[in-house]
């Protein structure tokens, strides 16, 4: 399965993966920039070849950025699923358009063969609600509407740590579907809006 995994509420450190000899314990997975995490489980992780290096297979590059006043796009390119078989290499578009407060999120899976694949949306605590083609996170100030064609939307239950030592409940969006062979396209936009939601009895010092 491809697992592509987009982190929506909450900054992460996507910095460049640094191997040290806490690195063979730690299991270190692949990495890339932009804040976009894309893994396949158990599979792709970097083989550790130099004590003081990791081999990149990922070889996750930058193929464009525009920003104006706004909205501002940027493109990337994958390919750590070309470890697969049959190999698969994955392209990423996000255009932000800061007027109509919306995000589309623009994913091509190019391979001579079918996969599954998976989207991740962490959230922080809301409440989801889950229909055909869409999903609404509604949070304390804000909700999040989430739309996509042909695509399995799905809620499971996580973790989240605001700092060391506490984790609190959250919900974790799931999407899913099998990709064609060939050039395979999924279009999610990503709406936020008001929130008509009463959150009560988050614990923040829950542990």
């Amino acid at each position: 399965m491809i697992e592509l995994v987009k982190y929506i509420a909450g900054a992460r450190d996507v910095g460049s993966a640094y191997a040290t000899r806490r690195a063979r314990a730690k299991n270190s997975a692949p990495r890339t920039t932009s804040g976009t995490v894309v893994a396949i489980r158990l599979r792709l992780r970097n083989p550790i070849a130099r004590r003081s290096s990791l081999d990149d297979r990922t070889r996750a590059e930058a193929l464009a950025w525009e920003a104006q006043e706004e909205t501002a796009v940027f493109t990337g390119r994958h390919h750590g699923f070309e470890a697969l078989d049959p190999p698969a290499t994955h392209e990423r578009r996000l255009a932000l358009d800061g007027s109509a407060e919306t995000m589309t999120l623009t994913d091509t899976v190019r391979s001579p063969g079918e996969h599954d694949l998976q989207w991740t949306f962490p959230l922080a605590p809301c409440t989801v609600e889950v229909g055909e083609g869409a999903a609404i996170a509604r949070f304390e100030a804000a909700s999040l509407t989430v739309e996509a064609a042909g695509v399995t939307f799905a809620v499971d239950e996580g973790w989240l740590s605001p700092r060391y030592g506490v984790r609190q409940p959250t919900l974790f969006l799931r999407a899913r579907r099998r990709a064609h062979p060939g050039e395979d396209v999924t279009v999610f936009i990503l709406r936020s809006g008001e929130s008509h939601n009463e959150l009560r009895g988050i614990d923040t010092n829950a542990v």
